[in-house]
């Protein structure tokens, strides 16, 4: 088996992209609770253009992910499956694939993150976790 790694992975979403953002919302979250699970992603969430303001909706301008992966390459398949990037969300012409060395970790944490949210997200996919 092929070593694996840490990636960081940027992805901005194209401008006006919220709209498709939301509508594919409850595709992409049931998606990426098979990566999480199989462990290929850690974690992730959207990134922000500015830290949140409450009462304010949050200024969505991409995702970040946290995968895991034997190569850059590997990560970039993932992606690509993803329903933000077959419905246009994703700018994948724009995407940084970091990878990162974890210098400290909550194994613990790494291995339950994720899912429990995942999933009360897919109970009531109308909640938008940015407003």
């Amino acid at each position: 088996m092929a070593t694996k790694y840490d990636w960081i992975v940027l992805i901005p979403d194209h401008k006006g992209a919220l709209a498709k953002r939301i509508a594919a919302r409850p595709d992409h979250l049931k998606g990426i609770a098979s990566r999480i699970e199989s462990g290929a992603w850690i974690m992730g969430g959207p990134s922000l253009e500015y830290p949140p303001i409450d009462g304010q909706e949050k200024a969505i301008n991409g995702s970040c992910i946290v995968a895991n992966a034997p190569s850059r390459e590997e990560v970039m398949e993932e992606i690509k499956k993803d329903i933000y990037a077959t419905s246009g969300v994703w700018n994948l012409e724009k995407i940084a694939i970091l990878p990162e060395t974890l210098l400290a970790s909550n194994k613990s944490a790494r291995s339950s993150i994720g899912t429990s949210r995942i999933e009360a997200n897919l109970r009531d996919s109308s909640q938008c976790p940015w407003r």
